[in-house]
């Protein structure tokens, strides 16, 4: 990806969550047996970690497990930001990927503070056909600038647009080839 749309300021954000990545920041502490856990298997630590480097900053992703026999069943996804200038670049790229949908949530503080009318996709089903999880929307521009202010991205505010990648088939995993981590990593390396 080219330093040009993004800046050296984002650039070196992206390189500092790429290391606590690496640095096992995706490892949750342990539960009451002392055992470690993660949201993400730890084969795609490394491809979030090289997500963030390319200048995706991830907040929140879901490795795509399960079958029609497990409790539930997933949809991979990557929920992060994305500098505006590489948007429609990245959603372009990712787009012509067969089962895989990129979408940008908002621009933060581009739009009135309105509803933006989009509707979540359900990504993890549980056996019965229940949805149990859907890819985390926002609606307004003030909830999508508080979460960049959360996310410590609020001095991006302007710059950045809140992304969301969803994997269209159920059980896919995210890390393995055609996968959709390697999906979003091939697009960026691509800018």
């Amino acid at each position: 990806m080219s330093k040009a749309p993004m800046g050296e300021k984002w650039l070196a954000e992206c390189r500092k969550r790429a290391q606590w990545i690496r640095d096992g920041g995706l490892v949750l502490p342990p539960d009451e047996d002392g055992v470690l856990s993660s949201q993400v298997d730890e084969r795609g630590h490394e491809l979030l970690a090289q997500i963030n480097q390319l200048g995706f900053i991830t907040a929140d992703s879901q490795e795509g497990q399960g079958t029609k026999r497990t409790l539930v069943r997933e949809r991979a996804y990557v929920h992060g930001w994305l500098p505006k200038a590489s948007l429609e670049r990245f959603l372009t790229a990712v787009n012509q990927t067969s089962g895989v949908v990129a979408w940008a949530v908002s621009p933060v503080g581009s739009y009135p503070s309105e509803a933006n009318h989009v509707t979540s996709l359900p990504v993890t089903l549980a056996r019965s056909g229940k949805v149990e999880t859907r890819t985390p929307m926002l609606g307004t521009a003030e909830e999508i600038a508080e979460q960049a202010k959360l996310a410590k991205l609020g001095r991006f505010k302007g710059s950045i647009a809140m992304v969301d990648v969803v994997d269209a088939q159920w059980g896919r995993l995210a890390f393995q080839p055609g996968g959709l981590f390697m999906v979003v990593r091939d697009a960026l390396r691509s800018l």
